[in-house]
């Protein structure tokens, strides 16, 4: 059974504080997953946290729906987890009003999260009618977000 155990933010960017995931994992040990979101297009600090989690055997799965085209040392958010999420609920960088994102390396997960995605439907027919639940006027406006976002990301140099 997972419980979760909520930890401190940075006072000037409040994203996860690497000094009190280390505190978390010595009051609760057993802990094998860490979730870092990153917030207002802000990268956590994710060299420090990877260190602790490494130390304690545990696995990152990182939201980066209000991250998207930031990088962390070069790097873009979105690719440091085992896991890693996107979200297009109406408040993120790209919007759908619903969905999202599976980023990961790990072909077995992400076979999983598909059939789940589709509710376990193998007929052609059944998995199409599930996997657009989003309407077509809200795709094409997602698209054009994901262009813009990497235009302007493209044109302006943002230094975290």
């Amino acid at each position: 059974k997972a419980v979760p155990v909520f930890i401190d933010s940075e006072r000037d960017t409040w994203n996860m504080d690497p000094i009190a995931l280390a505190r978390a994992f010595e009051l609760y040990p057993d802990v094998k997953v860490v979730v870092v979101a990153h917030l207002y297009g802000v990268p956590g600090k994710i060299d420090e946290i990877k260190k602790v989690c490494e130390r304690y055997g545990a696995i990152i799965i990182e939201d980066a729906a209000e991250s998207l085209g930031a990088t962390y040392k070069g790097v873009q958010t979105g690719t440091f987890g085992k896991y890693n999420t996107i979200s297009y609920n109406g408040n993120k960088i790209i919007t759908g009003s619903t969905g999202g994102m599976l980023l990961t390396d790990d072909k077995a997960a992400a076979d999983k999260v598909r059939k789940w995605s589709t509710q376990s439907r193998e007929n052609l027919r059944q998995v199409i009618n599930i996997i657009w639940r989003i309407p077509w006027k809200h795709l094409e406006l997602m698209l054009m977000e994901w262009k813009s976002c990497w235009s302007f990301q493209s044109e302006t140099k943002i230094a975290v």
